[in-house]
């Protein structure tokens, strides 16, 4: 669901995966490589900004372990993977 909101918001929206979890992440802008994150598992208890410290800090903490993957969605959907109707 926050994928296809992202993407009708014409951001560039990923999923960050870790070895044991999957959060959401989105370009700051097209093309220049650099990412926000929300943790989507606290959003309905916690506000919008500690969800996005919370997912930042998980990313954070994954990329200096080097097992931090960004799959952007462009390229899933160029494979055939669609939202759910």
């Amino acid at each position: 669901m926050y994928v296809s909101l992202l993407e009708a918001c014409s951001l560039s929206p990923a999923i960050a995966l870790t070895p044991t979890h999957a959060f959401l992440a989105w370009e700051t802008w097209d093309g220049n490589g650099e990412w926000q994150f929300l943790e989507t598992t606290i959003t309905s208890s916690h506000s919008f900004e500690d969800a996005c410290m919370l997912g930042g800090i998980t990313a954070q903490k994954h990329l200096e372990k080097k097992n931090l993957q960004i799959i952007p969605i462009n390229e899933l959907r160029a494979k055939g993977v669609m939202p759910m109707e």
